[in-house]
């Protein structure tokens, strides 16, 4: 046991999260001048932020119940969730956010529950570290 250190599937999920946060204002930029010189700033935004919105909600999800899952696993079962790499898990998100915009409006009720389900986990971590527990 690592005692409160998270495991590496937690921290490349974070970091995964933290690299998509970090470039959301350079693509909300990038969407703004390329909507600006073709006209569609709507069209763009849309298209290019969307995606990356999504995923980070995705990936702050994904995070969220990965650190549950660790804590929850290694305390009951000795048991730590599997890593995977920060860049397929920035891939997958994208993908995944690009598929969910292009569904639009009829993936709305899917983004709005993965919102809800990642502000949920966050309560709960954030109360956890309230209370002391690790």
């Amino acid at each position: 046991m690592t005692g409160r250190r998270e495991h590496d599937a937690v921290r490349e999920a974070r970091d995964a999260l933290v690299i998509l946060v970090a470039a959301a204002p350079a693509v909300a930029v990038l969407a703004l001048l390329l909507g600006i010189a073709g006209g569609d700033v709507r069209g763009w935004a849309e298209w290019v932020i969307g995606p990356v919105a999504v995923a980070v909600l995705l990936l702050g999800t994904l995070g969220s119940a990965l650190l549950l899952a660790d804590r929850v696993g290694a305390r009951l079962l000795r048991a730590r969730p599997h890593t995977i790499s920060r860049v397929p898990l920035i891939a997958f998100a994208l993908v995944a956010g690009l598929v969910l915009v292009d569904g639009l409006p009829t993936t709305w009720p899917i983004v709005i529950g993965f919102g809800l389900v990642c502000a949920v986990l966050a309560a709960v971590i954030v109360l956890g570290a309230l209370l002391g527990t690790h």
